[in-house]
């Protein structure tokens, strides 16, 4: 507690799962088990408007981030490369910079 007052720490709180609207449950049948189909289900395919998504949350400041080179994160997995060697480590480079007045 002594390092939030202190600001040392940035307390914050995130949900883990996106909050889909009353409807959602009756356009698609619950045994639908397909990610991208019927609009879609999990916070990555989902192309409705959501209540609250994945990661919604608060924080007392405010941060933006770029990703380095690589601009295909979303094909990682995709690629047959990538398929052959599921066992090998992918490495990728994030710059986070803390736009607000707090650190």
């Amino acid at each position: 507690v002594a390092d939030i007052l202190l600001g040392k720490v940035n307390p914050s709180g995130r949900l883990p799962y996106t909050v889909y609207p009353f409807d959602f449950v009756t356009k698609r049948s619950m045994t639908d088990m397909s990610l991208r189909d019927n609009g879609g289900i999990t916070y990555r395919y989902y192309t409705g408007k959501p209540l609250w998504e994945f990661g919604f949350g608060l924080s007392y400041t405010t941060f933006t981030y770029t990703w380095g080179n690589d601009t295909k994160l979303y094909n990682v997995y995709t690629t047959e490369e990538a398929l052959k060697e599921k066992d090998s480590p992918i490495q990728y480079t994030v710059t986070v910079k803390n736009t607000g007045s707090m650190d």
